[in-house]
């Protein structure tokens, strides 16, 4: 009696060893989808990034007319602080103050083409006359 009891409490300790591994396995792997995730999010951020600094430089290189036209309609969806930095001179400001500009004026037009159809169709525009490959895979897929 005494030995099968001995026996029952070993097969009870092995059967605990191996549940606790599987937990650490799973433990492990929980905390490598996590990293997966925070390295997709990450990736998902940067990507929203370049998509405003390109259009933004798409926006900056229009023709003056429509610029100003544009620029007119995207103003009043800024924050104040914003609107000084995209109507203030670009003329020698460094790369940081002019990538910052872009971004502002792309991420106003996305916010615009949410909710305005005639921005919906040009941003469809703009996008389609893309012609650097990395700049056109930012947007391949991608919707509003």
């Amino acid at each position: 009696m005494r030995r099968d009891v001995a026996e029952r409490l070993l097969d009870a300790e092995a059967e605990v060893e191996r549940a606790e591994l599987r937990v650490r396995l799973a433990q492990a792997k929980a905390e490598q989808a996590r990293c997966r995730v925070e390295k997709l999010r990450a990736r998902t951020q940067r990507n929203e990034a370049r998509r405003k600094i390109v259009l933004g430089s798409v926006i900056l290189l229009a023709p003056p007319e429509a610029y100003e036209e544009v620029l007119s309609e995207l103003l009043p969806l800024m924050r104040e602080s914003d609107r000084a930095l995209v109507t203030s001179s670009s003329e020698g400001d460094n790369h940081r103050r002019d990538t910052q500009r872009k971004a502002i004026l792309g991420g106003a037009f996305i916010t615009a083409a949410r909710d305005r159809g005639d921005f919906r169709e040009l941003l469809n525009t703009l996008i389609r006359c893309l012609e650097r490959p990395h700049d056109i895979a930012l947007f391949k897929g991608w919707t509003l």
